[in-house]
């Protein structure tokens, strides 16, 4: 495989460009146990779960307001903005008290 290839390989897997270094590097010397190859890919499914986790519970906000609203109301009554605008609040004051829940 190409280094060009190979790094476009790691981009579409979200490694970041010092990880495509290490990597390359790992290479370099092929007679080395994988086992930091495999820690550094490890690390990498964890920050992706992590990542899917947050997009899930964005996805929940966006149902959640999404079925605030229903079709024929005006934007005076509309849930969704209502909602978003009732968030914000809440952020703001958590903010201003301190509070991080």
């Amino acid at each position: 495989m190409s280094q060009v290839a190979f790094i476009r390989r790691c981009r579409i897997l979200d490694l970041s460009l010092t990880e495509i270094r290490e990597l390359q590097s790992y290479q370099d010397d092929p007679r080395q146990p994988c086992t930091a190859v495999n820690a550094m890919l490890d690390d990498h499914i964890s920050h992706v779960r992590s990542q899917i986790t947050a997009l899930q519970a964005l996805e929940q906000q966006l149902v959640s307001l999404r079925a605030s609203c229903n079709e024929g109301r005006e934007i005076n009554a509309c849930g969704i903005l209502t909602g978003i605008s009732e968030e914000s609040k809440q952020q703001l004051y958590r903010a201003s008290s301190g509070r991080k829940d």
